[in-house]
């Protein structure tokens, strides 16, 4: 049984390292080789390939289709090439309504025109994402930034923090305000953010709804998961956190919702996007895999569930027969400012330390059926 703990007890150890990479190798925590180990052993807690449920077979055609990309890292030729390939076959095969986009995007700027080479790097970074995704996805999309490249995002794409409805679903983006200089774990949301998001949730609480960010709530990857962990607690109108950041295909249920964590299309031992497919009683969400050595993206033999409470059923059937068209609607967005560095939040790093430790000691005990 302990060995089994301590098994545990590393894969939440991984989640922390494999983000804070810079922290351990001035620390000299652990070697490379035993960084390697450790990430094998995280990749064992994936969604599996599995036989595909009955829930999913006889679930039929979908209400409508939502194609969620993240982490796609494009600074090179071979990320560019994955992302491409994922977005041809959401536009062209799958015909997803539209893409959620969940951060840590871009840092590549070569082929913009001479005038758009006058901009500083931050807005060049994201004029070349929004000609790529013109080009390659050419649908409607919902797009953060991340972690990674966030700067100038406001100045291309707009707002960081907005809302809709979609086929009877409200979907709520945000990503942070601040973050410290090259500590990703400092990111915080500011007081007005908070605000904003709690009165977005009451505003919306007869609609199945969905918390869209970059950073994990669970795990507590950034000072202000707890926070957002007690707001998703308090607003059971959610059903789910959709998140980036940690590049592996996680899921973490929690008492009223879950939090799924996508895979990387950029940077991942499994490169690969999600697609959900909304009904009336569920969601089911399947998982496209990039083959290395074809090359191609294939379907995995994954399926993952999200059931809609009765409770929201009705309305949501009505809004289907309507016959109106799937558009966004009832869009709410906070005014455009830019992503704060703020060198003060160090401070904060303890905090998330602690966090995970707690972490660590929660998720290892549950899966071997006992409570801390």
């Amino acid at each position: 049984m302990i060995r089994r703990f301590l098994y545990h007890v590393l894969f939440a150890i991984i989640l922390f390292l494999l983000k804070t990479s810079k922290c351990l190798a001035q620390a000299q925590l652990t070697s490379g080789k035993n960084i390697q180990d450790l990430v094998q052993i995280a990749k064992k807690f994936e969604i599996r390939p599995m036989e595909q449920p009955s829930w999913a077979k006889k679930a039929g055609k979908p209400l409508f289709k939502v194609a969620w990309v993240s982490d796609m890292h494009l600074r090179d030729e071979a990320s560019i090439k994955a992302s491409k390939l994922a977005f041809n076959m959401i536009r062209d095969e799958l015909k997803a309504n539209f893409t959620l986009i969940t951060g840590d995007n871009c840092d590549y700027t070569e082929g913009l025109s001479e005038e758009e080479n006058k901009y500083p790097i931050g807005v060049k970074r994201h004029l070349w994402l929004k000609h790529f995704l013109e080009k390659e996805l050419a649908r409607l999309y919902a797009i953060i930034p991340g972690d990674n490249w966030p700067w100038d995002f406001e100045k291309v794409f707009g707002p960081q923090k907005y809302s809709f409805d979609f086929g009877g679903f409200h979907f709520l983006m945000a990503s942070t305000d601040a973050v410290a200089p090259q500590r990703d774990i400092t990111s915080v949301f500011y007081d007005d953010t908070k605000e904003w998001i709690i009165k977005d949730l009451s505003l919306n609480t007869e609609k199945p709804s969905f918390f869209v960010l970059h950073e994990t709530l669970v795990p507590p990857c950034f000072p202000d998961a707890e926070w957002g962990t007690n707001t998703m607690n308090e607003n059971p109108n959610v059903l789910a956190a959709l998140c980036g950041h940690l590049h592996l295909d996680l899921e973490f249920p929690q008492d009223t919702w879950t939090q799924f964590c996508a895979p990387s299309i950029g940077r991942s031992h499994r490169p690969a996007f999600k697609l959900l497919n909304f009904y009336v009683d569920q969601i089911i969400i399947e998982s496209y895999e990039l083959q290395k050595d074809t090359g191609k993206i294939i379907k995995a033999d994954k399926w993952q569930r999200i059931v809609i409470p009765k409770k929201f059923q009705s309305a949501i059937k009505k809004r289907h027969k309507s016959g109106k068209r799937l558009v966004f609607e009832n869009v709410r967005q906070m005014p455009p400012r830019p992503k704060v560095a703020d060198k003060e939040l160090m401070a904060r790093c303890k905090e998330v330390e602690t966090a995970l430790s707690q972490f660590i000691v929660k998720f290892g005990l549950s899966k071997i059926g006992l409570t801390p």
